[in-house]
């Protein structure tokens, strides 16, 4: 049986806590992968348990189309 606030994913029980930022919502699972969100927005940023952070860049902002997709990693990608 899983606990309040656990869902069931593949197999594995993953524990997800949904917290305000100050500016939108972060929603954290157990493996300590952080999604965070905007107020009324979709997704802007993934950060993992050792700080790394894809950013996701949109064209108004917090919303519209995303234009860019920034990651640690050199291979940074522009969405044309």
């Amino acid at each position: 049986m899983r606990a309040p606030g656990d869902t069931h994913h593949a197999g594995r029980v993953l524990s997800i806590g949904l917290t305000w930022n100050g500016n939108g919502w972060n929603l954290t699972v157990k493996e300590g992968i952080l999604h965070v969100f905007g107020d009324v927005a979709p997704l802007q940023a993934i950060r993992d348990r050792y700080g790394d952070t894809v950013t996701i860049t949109h064209a108004n902002g917090q919303t519209g189309n995303v234009t860019r997709v920034t990651s640690p990693s050199p291979a940074d990608e522009r969405i044309r």
